[in-house]
């Protein structure tokens, strides 16, 4: 399930790499930048747990971005459930 969705997020041009809780060694699961938001998630029994979700960069965002990682995210949850 992991590699399925790195590959998913590769294909978008979209790539990950492991998230660790702050400064130590344990690990959260992985993560990824689709600008300006930062997403870290992790799958358990098949199903995929948002952990953290931000926007990096201050000022008034564009919709259109958001949209953008929502489709994203939407049409990886699509093809798996089908």
């Amino acid at each position: 399930m992991v590699q399925e969705i790195e590959q998913w997020l590769r294909r978008h041009q979209v790539f990950t790499e492991p998230a660790y809780l702050g400064e130590t060694a344990i690990l959260l699961g992985q993560q990824f930048i689709l600008s300006p938001y930062l997403v870290i998630y992790r799958i358990e029994a098949k199903e995929m747990i948002i952990c953290e979700f931000r926007r990096l960069t201050p000022g008034q965002p564009r919709p259109q971005q958001l949209f953008h990682l929502l489709g994203l995210l939407r049409g990886y949850l699509c093809i798996t459930r089908s």
